[in-house]
């Protein structure tokens, strides 16, 4: 992020020179397109003879879901894994997505996916907010014939790797 604070004998708000309405990235389909979706806002606040400090917070939302199979004899094949127009990133056994904060309402689909070639539609079982900066995890059970989501933890801002603070929900 680069910030310019010109600051004389005064103080200077500063804020990072990226546009509000800045663009999500919808192909998430590996770790640097995940990672290039990921954006930041720098504020801080320019004082003369002070080093500028600036706080930086995540513009989007993260959402990883643990996928566990049930049912199959071999593990399944997953492809075509999609949040509405965002293609998320298979990780191993989790599916990442950076997105838009905002209200998700219940039954709403979340994620589609084709399982062995077969597509299956994953639907939120309650209302969501999703607040910028925050990540979200939840359990998702991969049936043969259905998958089912189940939240567990919801991270707050501060980082977004393996280290997250993460609190349980009840």
């Amino acid at each position: 992020v680069t910030a310019f604070a010109y600051c004389g004998k005064g103080v200077a708000d500063v804020t990072s020179p990226y546009d509000y309405n800045v663009a999500l990235k919808f192909d998430q389909t590996d770790s640097d397109k995940l990672t290039a979706a990921d954006v930041m806002i720098a504020t801080g606040v320019a004082q003369a003879g002070v080093p500028l400090d600036l706080v930086f917070e995540h513009y989007f939302s993260k959402m990883t879901f643990n996928v566990t199979y049930e049912g199959f004899t071999e593990t399944p094949v997953l492809s075509e894994i999609k949040s509405g127009d965002i293609t998320c990133f298979l990780n191993g056994d989790k599916i990442e997505m950076i997105m838009y904060p905002g209200g998700y309402i219940v039954d709403m689909e979340i994620l589609s996916l084709k399982v062995n070639g077969v597509t299956q539609s994953v639907k939120l079982k309650e209302n969501t907010n999703v607040n910028a900066g925050t990540h979200y995890t939840y359990n998702l059970k991969i049936g043969t014939k259905e998958a089912t989501l189940t939240a567990t933890n919801v991270g707050y801002p501060g980082g977004w790797g393996d280290s997250d603070s993460e609190t349980e929900l009840n």
